[in-house]
Formats: C-alpha cells, structure tokens, sequence
C-alpha cells in the first residue's frame, strides 16, 4: 500500500538537500540525504540515513497543477513536496521527517489525502506526532525482526546416507 504526504510550498522555497538535512537535524533527527540531489529536480527514489540505517522513500517537487483532486486550500501554492512510502515503517518515518523539515523551513502547509491539511501553524504539532507515532512502530518493526532472526536455527549440514541398494551395498553386504 503506497501512502502520499504532501507538503505545499512556492517554487523558490524549495531549499537543497543539505539544508533539509540540517533542518531535519536541528530538529532533533539523525537523518541525512546521502546522495548529491537537486531537490527541486529530482523525482524518484531518494536515499537517507536515519539513525545510521540505510533508508528511502519517493520523493518529488511538483507545481501543484500535476496532481489531481487537491484540497481546495492548496490553491495559493503553487507547488509541492511530495513523498511516497510502501508498508515499511522506517520509510515512513524518514518520509515524515523529509517533511517535517521542508514545512519548518517554508511554513507550508501539510496535506495526508486521508485527513484534513494541516494549517501551517499546526504542522509542527502535527507532524511530530506522527512522527512519534512511526518511531514506535519502527522499534517495533526491527524488535520483531530481530527475534524472527535469532529464533531461526542455523541448518546443520547433512550428514551422508550410505546407500540402501546399489553396487557398494550389495559388495558391502550391507542391504
């Protein structure tokens, strides 16, 4: 299941990766872009270190005519951050911290198309929540991981059969 995010903002507020990153840092968040991108440029996946794992998610910069059934607020803006994320909860929160940090750097508003957008003056609150939210499920996600990992035995080698039938049995006397 793929989730949108989406964060509204003006051409020229777009900052660059390096500034995202250090946004998303000063907010308390170990999360780097780890590639050289033109954010402004770049659609496609996107690599991230969160908390020294290897991340990502889909993320694009838009003008807000390229995507269909807006919220009507989001008319005064004239393009978007836009993240995607599959069922993986650490792509989520990385996705969310991207966003977090664009909206505190551009005082956009943020959108989730299965809730209401969020005036800028509620997407800190909001988005730290969720944020919040996804760094219990990830905790969750790798704790389960890890158990699902040390409960596997390791597979012993075979041991070899001598033959039930065959020549060396029947010479061996052993059938």
């Amino acid at each position: 299941m793929a989730v949108e995010q989406y964060v509204f903002l003006n051409e020229s507020q777009m900052p660059s990766a390096d500034v995202v990153s250090d946004r998303a840092r000063a907010l308390g968040h170990d999360f780097v872009v780890t590639e050289a991108v033109n954010l402004r440029e770049h659609r496609g996946y996107l690599p991230i270190k969160l908390e020294g794992a290897q991340t990502g998610f889909e993320a694009y910069f838009m003008p807000t005519g390229e995507i269909d059934e807006l919220p009507p607020e989001a008319g005064q803006w004239s393009h978007l951050a836009m993240t995607i994320t599959g069922g993986n909860s650490a792509e989520a929160l990385a996705a969310t911290i991207y966003l977090r940090a664009i909206a505190d750097l551009t005082s956009g508003p943020y959108w989730y198309p299965d809730d209401d957008i969020q005036e800028p003056a509620n997407v800190p609150a909001y988005l730290d929540d969720a944020i919040a939210s996804f760094k219990v499920m990830a905790a969750k996600d790798a704790a389960r991981a890890a158990r699902r990992q040390a409960s596997q035995p390791v597979p012993e080698p075979p041991i070899p059969q001598s033959p039930k039938s065959g020549f060396f049995s029947r010479l061996l006397g052993s059938k």
